[in-house]
């Protein structure tokens, strides 16, 4: 598992993130106050997800689990949600890349 790195407490944000297996993807990250809370597109070979609604999550993108060689893990502090623009930054949550290896074993604990 890898922490993202660098995710302040701008409205709007994006990061070019190399994998394990040495490919890169495309997040982008949108604070929206209106809505209270943390919105994530990825883009990865001919995948695209525009808009998510980040929240505690063990994987952002387990319904694309077959498609995807990575998943995106919202760990949080106090188990809550990333409500707030500062959340990232003030490292009360943090954006974890999982390799396929960790997706492999989320999939065994979780019986899926």
């Amino acid at each position: 598992m890898t922490k993202i790195q660098g995710i302040s407490d701008y409205a709007s944000q994006l990061f070019t993130i190399n994998l394990p297996n040495g490919e890169t993807l495309q997040l982008s990250l949108t604070y929206m106050p209106l809505q209270t809370g943390w919105f994530m597109g990825v883009t990865y070979k001919d995948f695209v997800l525009n808009t998510m609604r980040v929240t505690t999550s063990q994987n952002l993108l387990h319904a694309f689990r077959k498609l995807l060689p990575f998943g995106i893990a919202c760990i949080t502090v106090g188990d809550r949600e990333p409500f707030f623009a500062q959340d990232f930054q003030a490292n009360n949550s943090a954006l974890c890349i999982l390799d396929e290896d960790e997706l492999d074993a989320l999939d065994v604990f979780l019986g899926s």
